[in-house]
């Protein structure tokens, strides 16, 4: 499958995903921030838990390095600001939904599976330029506060070529399954940002 296929076949709900994040606001503040890093949280932390359960076998290595958990936990520290360790009631639920009542090694688990990873994969790229501004708007040191949208940091390309390279060896007869799971899973980031502030454009979820 095609990334660029996937991306145009979601682009109504990355869009609208995005719109709900105000982090490119010339006057962020950080009472704004650190509430979108919680929020974001919220939703790392569901698709993380569901997603070492439920990877098909293939998948594991390539999820098993790609944990974005502990740099939220290391924002939230830098600003002293709560997160919970409990998950999020419902998120983890809907994650489960999308990724259907079927075995891990199911054929058609894989390009849902896959589709749900693009979307938390996809914000690796655009996070590069929301840091950059975050850290600019909000006199942060780079990396301080920002690791989250950091990514992989000099990795983050190169990560996002290999996810790339593996979507495209899923079979096309499971491209309906993994554009429906990120639809979903746009939806699962929006559930969680709902709660945030005022909405502005920005560079998030660049795929």
């Amino acid at each position: 499958m095609d990334a660029k296929l996937l991306r145009e076949a979601t682009r109504p709900e990355h869009e609208a995903t995005e719109a709900m994040v105000p982090l490119m606001h010339p006057d962020l503040t950080r009472a704004e921030y650190v509430v979108v890093l919680q929020r974001f949280y919220e939703a790392i932390r569901a698709w993380e838990a569901v997603a070492a359960r439920r990877v098909p076998p293939a998948y594991a290595d390539l999820v098993r390095q790609r944990s974005r958990r502990a740099a939220l936990e290391a924002d939230l520290r830098f600003f002293q600001a709560d997160f919970r360790s409990d998950l999020p009631a419902g998120v983890v639920e809907q994650i489960e939904h999308l990724l259907a009542d079927a075995p891990a090694d199911a054929p058609e688990q894989a390009g849902r599976f896959l589709g749900a990873m693009y979307v938390v994969e996809g914000s690796t790229l655009g996070g590069q330029y929301i840091a950059s501004h975050v850290e600019s708007v909000l006199g942060l040191t780079a990396g301080e506060g920002t690791a989250f949208f950091r990514g992989y940091g000099s990795s983050t390309v190169p990560k996002w070529r290999e996810f790339q390279r593996v979507l495209m060896d899923l079979p096309d007869i499971y491209s309906d399954e993994a554009i429906g799971a990120a639809k979903e899973m746009f939806g699962v980031f929006r559930r969680c940002l709902s709660k945030s502030s005022e909405a502005d454009q920005n560079a998030l979820f660049m795929t």
